[in-house]
Formats: structure tokens, C-alpha cells, sequence
């Protein structure tokens, strides 16, 4: 049949050519038919099938044959997959030896709650979730949530929490709780963040609860330092931690700090915990400001390895010693040593030695 040829039969037997008319309505008749049929959305390597129309228009009846068009199916795109850090930690176990341990071991699950998250965690929601088996206050935790990173997983890794005070009944307390905060940079990289924070805890039964949190913001670098406190942090007997190792680097420590841990390193592998950023401003419930808070004093809490709590190994009483021929004038730690004037000893300091060095006349503490 040529083109333009086609014919067909109409209802009184003769024969005619297709009207344009004809013609579209017999292709919106096939197309509307095709549609109906289609309860499954073929996939885009699937043939649509053929459909066979018969349309009276009032003209000849046509018999048409349409394919409607291929039906592509766009699948959604997957989601990306949640980034896991590939070192988190196991939770912290407080040491053998350690005096009210519930009171270290509530500050430390209050804070792992709180700074370990997903990538879905910021919320207040997923707060509360991740608080609740502590019984902690998640109103409590908001001046931490600034810590986070705004995405992605992050976990804290605690290396030790060290009383910063506690009072005469033994119903208060404050934990310098030190350690890294791990998370993911933009490539994907594990990135270790010094993190520490001054924890306070009151007594609640065979339970302590977290009343209050103080984040250590530690003070930009300020180049160039002290020869003594550059040395000091080349000094690979010197064990700092992250927030100590930042408090030398701002410049906010004296050099008499440096000059005497420098030399005490000369016999023992000393860890400092802290120095100036997360320990109380002022010494646990007084007004008075601490020797820390002016850069004039450290907590040493392990040598040679040994933790200071391990009070039947670690050498502590041979530093404290040796830190009063080093410069030190105020000596803190597990025992009185004599002379009792420059030593002392307390609840609090059970877990570290405390070396204090002259203040300024104006600033006697």
C-alpha cells in the first residue's frame, strides 16, 4: 500500500479514504488503551508491549496498531553510608585503688554519653536517648554539644579523671576528666582532638549526679615561647596530656613550671594531667583562686608508668622530694612528707602529686 493509499471499508459497503480526524482519533483511542493496560511500570531494558485498537469514528472502521512509548523508571539514589570511626574506644575503666569510685566512674559514663554520637546524634532527642541508662540530666550537658562536630561519628577516649576537689562530708566533688575526642576530618580521616572538663557531682545515695560541666578552652598558640617551656615540650619524658601540651604552646604556664618538670624528668617519665585549662578556677568551695589559674602549678598523675593511685609502687614519694629541691614551695600528694610546711597531703590528692611554685607578691594564694 503506497503511502497516502490507505483504505477502508465503511458501513455501507464502499470504500473511502481516512479522514485526518480519523486518524488522530484512532491514535489517542490506541494510546488511551495502552495506558489502561499497564498495571506494572516496565523497567527500562523491558519492550512496551504492542496494542490493537478498533475505533468507528462514523466514518470506516479502522483496525490500528500503536506501541506506546517506553516507561523509564528512575531509581532513587542510594543514600550515602554512615561513616563509622574505625578506633572507638571501649568504655573507661576506673583503676583499682581509686578513692569513691562511683563518683569518677558517674563523671566519666555522664561525659562518654554525651560526646560519643553517630552521625544522626545532635538532637535533643538523641541527647536524652544516649543520657538515659546514666540517669543524667541532659540539660546538664549543653555546654558540651559545641564540642561536637557539626556531622559525622565522634567517641571520647578518657585517659584518667582526676579529682580537682571534694568536700569535707564527701557529698561534692570535682573530676578534671582529661582525655581525646575522636572524629572524622573531610576526607575521612580519624583526627584526635585534646578534650577535658571540669565535672561537678553531688552525692545521691550509692550514685553521684552530674550538677554542672566546664569545658577546657585551652588559648591559641602564642609564639614565640620561653626557652623552658619549649624545651619542656620536647621533652619525650614528659608524658602531656592534649589540654596541657596546649596550655604550654599558649604561653599561659611560667617558666618555673617548665624549669622543674624539665628537671624532675631527668629522673622519672613524668605525666602531667593538667596545668592550667579544665582545673577549677578557684580552689574547690572557697573564693580563692588556684596557683593553676595563674600558671603556677601542675598535677602530676603517673610516673615511670605507675599511676599515682597505685600508692604501693608508684614512686611518688621520692618526686615530691625531689620537687622541693626543684623550686616547687607548695607539695601535695598521697602522704605528709616533712617539713610539713612545704608538703601536705588530703583526700583530693590521693590520685596525684601537686606542685606549686611562687606566686607574684600581688597574687599570694
Amino acid at each position: 500500500m503506497r503511502r497516502g493509499d490507505r483504505t477502508g471499508r465503511n458501513g455501507d459497503g464502499g470504500e473511502g479514504r481516512w479522514s485526518r480526524r480519523g486518524l488522530l482519533l484512532a491514535a489517542a483511542a490506541a494510546g488511551g488503551s495502552g495506558l489502561a493496560a499497564c498495571s506494572a511500570r516496565p523497567g527500562p531494558d523491558v519492550a512496551a508491549p504492542t496494542v490493537t485498537s478498533t475505533v468507528t469514528t462514523g466514518g470506516p472502521t479502522v483496525t490500528v496498531e500503536a506501541t506506546p512509548p517506553p516507561r523509564t523508571v528512575t531509581a532513587a539514589p542510594e543514600a550515602p553510608p554512615v561513616p563509622t570511626l574505625p578506633d572507638r574506644p571501649a568504655p573507661y575503666e576506673v583503676l583499682p585503688g581509686e578513692m569513691l569510685a562511683a563518683c569518677k566512674r558517674d563523671a566519666v559514663r555522664f561525659l562518654e554519653a554525651v560526646m560519643s554520637v553517630d552521625d544522626l546524634g545532635r538532637d535533643d532527642d538523641a541527647l536524652a536517648e544516649r543520657l538515659a541508662p546514666t540517669g543524667q540530666d541532659p540539660g546538664v550537658a549543653r555546654p558540651l554539644l559545641g564540642l561536637l562536630p557539626q556531622r559525622g561519628p565522634a567517641a571520647l577516649r578518657v585517659t584518667y579523671p582526676q579529682y580537682g576537689g571534694l568536700n569535707a562530708e564527701e557529698d561534692r566533688a570535682s573530676q578534671m576528666v582529661l582525655g581525646d575526642l575522636l572524629l572524622l576530618d573531610g576526607a575521612g580521616d580519624l583526627v584526635r582532638r585534646p578534650f577535658g572538663a571540669d565535672v561537678r557531682l553531688s552525692r545521691d545515695g550509692d550514685r553521684w549526679v552530674v550538677t554542672s560541666v566546664q569545658p577546657a578552652f585551652p588559648d591559641p598558640p602564642l609564639p614565640p615561647l620561653p626557652g623552658p617551656v619549649q624545651a619542656l615540650l620536647e621533652d619525650d619524658r614528659v608524658e602531656l596530656s592534649g589540654i596541657a601540651a596546649a596550655d604550654l604552646r599558649s604561653g599561659v604556664v611560667h617558666e618555673s613550671v617548665a624549669l622543674a618538670l624539665t628537671e624532675l624528668a631527668a629522673r622519672w617519665r613524668v605525666r602531667v594531667h593538667v596545668l592550667y585549662s579544665a582545673h577549677p578556677v578557684n580552689v574547690f568551695a572557697t573564693t580563692r583562686p588556684s596557683a593553676h589559674t595563674v600558671g603556677r602549678a601542675v598535677d602530676v598523675t603517673a610516673l615511670d608508668g605507675l599511676w599515682v593511685v597505685d600508692r604501693e609502687r608508684a614512686p611518688w614519694r621520692a618526686f615530691m622530694a625531689a620537687a622541693l629541691e626543684a623550686g616547687a614551695t607548695d607539695i601535695g600528694g598521697p602522704a605528709e612528707l616533712r617539713p610539713a610546711e612545704r608538703y601536705f597531703t588530703d583526700r583530693v590528692h590521693q590520685d596525684h602529686v601537686h606542685l606549686g611554685f611562687p606566686l607574684p607578691p600581688d597574687r599570694r594564694v
